[in-house]
């Protein structure tokens, strides 16, 4: 084999091992960036603050005066996360354990709802919706108001790699539908789903 085709396979070679180490880590990010404060209420229409300071982890998300809805779920494939004090929520709102996790689904008209939180283990796994939708530059994380790359992502205690994927998809976000006639004119009474 001639010696510029050595070099020229060693070099692509090189370049999709990198490319696959990045890739993987893109959507890993360092608890770091959340340690030191809440983020700044960004003046997005809804948002989600994510953050830790000495009394812990603090999830919060919320609206400037529009209803929005907030689901989805964190968890840890190697560990638990506990669930602290719940912040401001409705009546209606669900926050509760499930699976080594916490899933919630909340409705905002105004101002911010939330829950505080533990966690531990090398990898906490965020998945943040707002009206359905993942909204990666609606999620501020740290005095920094640092966006995750990608959504779902991941925060890790340690940067050596990234954490091994969970044993399976999460298990789906429970959501209240509330009471409404169907198109025969029959009441359907509100419930989960």
């Amino acid at each position: 084999m001639p010696k510029n085709a050595i070099t020229t396979l060693f070099i692509t070679i090189s370049i999709l091992i990198s490319s696959l180490f990045f890739s993987l880590n893109a959507w890993s990010m360092d608890v770091g960036i959340a340690r030191g404060g809440a983020p700044p209420v960004p003046g997005t229409a809804a948002f989600y603050s994510l953050w830790k300071d000495g009394a812990g982890w603090h999830l919060r998300w919320g609206t400037h005066g529009i209803h929005h809805d907030f689901f989805g779920r964190i968890w840890t494939p190697e560990g638990m996360v506990h669930l602290g004090r719940k912040v401001n929520t409705e009546p209606n709102d669900s926050i509760y354990p499930e699976n080594r996790g916490i899933n919630f689904n909340a409705t905002v008209k105004n101002g911010d709802d939330g829950f505080d939180f533990q966690w531990d283990g090398p990898a906490l796994w965020l998945d943040l919706k707002i009206n359905g939708n993942h909204l990666r530059q609606s999620v501020f994380i740290g005095p920094g108001s640092v966006h995750p790359d990608s959504m779902p992502f991941v925060l890790t205690r340690d940067r050596q790699g990234p954490p091994p994927p969970p044993a399976g998809p999460p298990p789906p976000v429970k959501r209240w539908v509330p009471g409404h006639y169907n198109p025969m004119g029959h009441w359907i009474p509100g419930h989960w789903e």
